[in-house]
């Protein structure tokens, strides 16, 4: 086994959280993590990822997959189906927000298998009084 570094924190990623290595669809290997902002919780943070087309030989530098103004990106997850990737997620715009309905979202890809372009909250009836956590 080799050990490789595939991303360090810098001047504007000063840490990072679960990060979260998958293949996806296209074939490419893809490591989500939660960053931004000043720390877990900041209005600042964003869902955001490395990949690499040569499996993990070379890794691209960190790329934004979603930031919002003003809001947090919170709580990331993603999973893959065989032909898209879901990036479970949800807003921080309060200090702590309840993981429920109102601040849930899933980011999948698109036909291509590799870019995260449809945006949604997911439907249901589920108990908005209580959190609803979707992790790997």
């Amino acid at each position: 086994m080799q050990t490789q570094t595939i991303f360090e924190v810098d001047r504007t990623f000063t840490w990072l959280r679960e990060p979260l290595l998958v293949r996806l669809p296209d074939g490419s290997l893809f490591c989500e993590i939660y960053t931004g902002g000043a720390g877990d919780g900041d209005h600042g943070n964003v869902i955001a990822a490395v990949r690499s087309d040569d499996e993990g030989r070379t890794w691209s530098n960190l790329e934004v997959v979603k930031a919002i103004p003003g809001k947090g990106c919170w709580a990331s997850s993603v999973f893959t189906d065989g032909h898209a990737a879901h990036i479970f997620w949800y807003t921080m715009d309060t200090s702590r927000n309840l993981m429920t309905h109102a601040n849930a979202h899933v980011l999948s890809t698109g036909a291509d298998g590799r870019t995260f372009t449809h945006d949604r909250t997911p439907n249901g009836n589920w108990d908005s009084g209580h959190g609803l956590d979707i992790r790997r």
